[in-house]
């Protein structure tokens, strides 16, 4: 079996990584979607597990992953005990891993594809020739695979072109580097009319989804459960989590049921690594 230095680096990682939270198994080890840079999440997230470990006297912790690859693998092994991150992920942990939803950011996550004005589509369906170049977040970031679900056979798929965040994603239409984009409409919503001047929304997924949720492994009983909730949902959680909804450009927290999330997990199927579920 061949290994490139990539694989190999990935590898140590993972095993430093195990031994280290081994030597702590009481701390809780939160994790997050990599779609902000190491510095950002830190300034993002921090206020939140300060405020956690507080209000329940347990110790959280923070780890971040470099890019979505390394978080995928590092959530499928089970070294995170509480994520946060997009709906059809704890669908398939729900499923897979026995997680369950604790709380959510309010709203739906509403997908769009937005294009340059001078270029000719209007709808999904022109988009499957595959000379249309689309901008995208790395799979298996939501918009990503929900836009890929409306194309029936891999010959039908437009080119994509992978980006790792937000800025990235918005980079790479507004240079050039792509005909079009898809992206939460709430990114779209977010740019003033100068940025968007030059470019339209030419086709909208039917399905809104849940918005990011945080959902906890069975290393966090009921109990905790509770206490988590009613530590976010509080005034003083609000303000702890005040930065990470301006930033994701939601108002608040809300309670989050199984029940939203039923079937999502499906949105995965053809992603490596999530075939089961």
């Amino acid at each position: 079996m061949r290994f490139n230095v990539r694989s190999i680096f990935t590898l140590v990682m993972l095993a430093v990584t195990t031994v280290s939270m081994a030597a702590d198994e009481e701390s809780i080890v939160f994790s997050a979607a990599p779609t902000h840079t190491k510095a950002e999440t830190n300034k993002l997230y921090k206020p939140l597990l300060n405020h956690l470990s507080q209000s329940t006297g347990r110790k959280f912790i923070l780890e971040t992953a470099a890019n979505v690859v390394e978080f995928s693998t590092r959530m499928r092994l089970g070294q995170y005990d509480l994520i946060f991150d997009d709906p059809h992920l704890t669908a398939w942990r729900i499923v897979n891993m026995q997680y369950t939803p604790v709380v959510r950011l309010d709203g739906a996550i509403k997908i769009v594809v937005v294009a340059k004005n001078d270029v000719s589509v209007n709808s999904l369906q022109e988009l499957e020739s595959g000379v249309i170049r689309v901008c995208s977040l790395a799979s298996p970031n939501i918009s990503t695979v929900a836009f890929l679900s409306h194309f029936t056979s891999p010959v039908q798929q437009p080119s994509l072109i992978r980006t790792q965040g937000e800025k990235e994603l918005l980079q790479c239409i507004m240079k050039g580097q792509g005909d079009a984009a898809v992206m939460h409409e709430s990114l779209w919503a977010s740019l003033d009319e100068k940025r968007r001047e030059n470019y339209r929304i030419v086709a909208e997924l039917g399905r809104e989804y849940p918005e990011r949720t945080l959902s906890a492994s069975t290393k966090i009983d009921e109990t905790l459960r509770k206490q988590i909730a009613e530590a976010i949902l509080s005034e003083e959680g609000q303000k702890a989590t005040q930065a990470l909804r301006e930033a994701l450009k939601r108002e608040s927290f809300i309670p989050a049921g199984s029940e939203e999330y039923e079937g999502l997990q499906q949105l995965l199927r053809s992603v490596w690594g999530f075939h089961s579920g």
